[in-house]
C-alpha cells in the first residue's frame, strides 16, 4: 500500500478542536497541557507564514476567544 503525499510546496492543513479553558494559562490550576497548548497557538500564530489554522469550537464565544488568541 502506498500513500499519496502532497508536494512539498503545498502548505499543511492543520485543524484543532478549540476549548478555551484548555488553551488558557490564566486559570487557578495551571497544568502542563495548558501551557503546551497556549504555547502551540502562540507559536503557530507567530511562525505559520500565512498557513491557515482551522478551528472547530462548540459555540461562538469559544470561537471568538480562539480568534483573539491567534490574531496579531
Amino acid at each position: 500500500m502506498t500513500s499519496q503525499q502532497p508536494p512539498a510546496s503545498t502548505p499543511p492543513k492543520v485543524g484543532i478542536y478549540y476549548v478555551a479553558s484548555e488553551y488558557s494559562i490564566d486559570g487557578k490550576r495551571l497544568l502542563g497541557r495548558h501551557s503546551a497548548t497556549a504555547g502551540f497557538l502562540k507559536a503557530w500564530a507567530t511562525h505559520s507564514r500565512g498557513n491557515t489554522l482551522y478551528a472547530y469550537a462548540s459555540n461562538e464565544r469559544e470561537f471568538q476567544d480562539f480568534r483573539q488568541k491567534v490574531q496579531p
